[in-house]
């Protein structure tokens, strides 16, 4: 024998949800199956509209598949009832989706805070303060060398310089073997230097170069060049994001290559 209970002008089998139980359940599956949707090799739709699949949401409910199946079919006998679930349902996906759509608006804001910050921090421990981009032509009458000097005689550096810059070639240019070289000048009037033969490309490549400072003494001035090579050549290249810091806590054991490059401009 059935029992039924009161639902309005409709009575409920005894253990069927109610309107707002049956719309709750409903959303959770609605809010799984668009889940699912969005993963990667999607499951079928005829599977994800299984009841049996969502077992984890009606056992919160207390419901088995074959119950919940015979509860979805009663409702759908009852399609006045039934619209009254779905009504309900749609106010709280509109809520759901809201609430996410909010909480993801949030966190934008804070990842792009957070990258300003960050852009605002790297930028402050730049020591290179001209322009991070140049360029040379072929027509350019200045020293296509791009010579550089930093005074630093107050900011007692320690630990390891590194200069990064992205290079492109362009079509005009005939470098040969064009070199970033990078140098401490110290009170004592000795100069360590390194250096690093750029990749001449016409796409854009990276260039990073670290020099290890003395411990007991700090540079005076920084200085080198981003464009190494002989004068007379014709050179047409961009650089840009030059990047020169100081970081105290990245000293390293040289690798064999920068430790030539390192003796050879001693």
């Amino acid at each position: 024998m059935v029992v039924l209970v009161g639902c309005k002008h409709y009575n409920l089998p005894r253990g069927f949800p109610d309107i707002d139980e049956m719309s709750d359940i409903l959303v959770e599956i609605q809010i799984a199956e668009s889940t699912i949707s969005q993963l990667p090799n999607q499951i079928s739709v005829s599977r994800s509209n299984s009841p049996g699949y969502f077992k984890f949401i009606l056992d919160k409910y207390g419901y088995t598949a074959l119950e919940f199946d015979s509860i979805r079919k009663w409702y759908a006998y009852h399609p006045e009832l039934y619209l009254k679930v779905y009504d309900k349902m749609l106010v709280k996906l509109s809520k759901e989706e809201a609430g996410l759509r909010s909480k993801s608006d949030k966190e934008k804001e804070l990842e792009k805070k957070e990258a300003e910050r960050l852009a605002e921090e790297r930028k402050l421990k730049n020591l290179w303060r001209d322009s991070t981009f140049l360029s040379v032509a072929p027509t350019d009458t200045f020293d296509k060398q791009l010579p550089f000097l930093i005074d630093v005689d107050t900011l007692e550096l320690k630990g390891v310089l590194q200069l990064s810059a992205l290079y492109k070639f362009m079509k005009q240019d005939v470098s040969e073997q064009p070199k970033v070289i990078l140098s401490a000048l110290y009170h004592d009037l000795i100069k360590d230097s390194v250096f690093q033969q750029i990749p001449h490309s016409f796409n854009e490549k990276a260039v990073n170069l670290s020099l290890v400072l003395r411990d007991s003494i700090s540079p005076q001035t920084i200085e080198g060049y981003l464009l190494y090579q002989d004068s007379t050549i014709q050179a047409d290249v961009q650089i840009r994001n030059i990047y020169l810091e100081n970081k105290v806590d990245s000293l390293k054991k040289k690798s064999k290559e920068e430790e030539t490059n390192f003796l050879k401009y001693k």
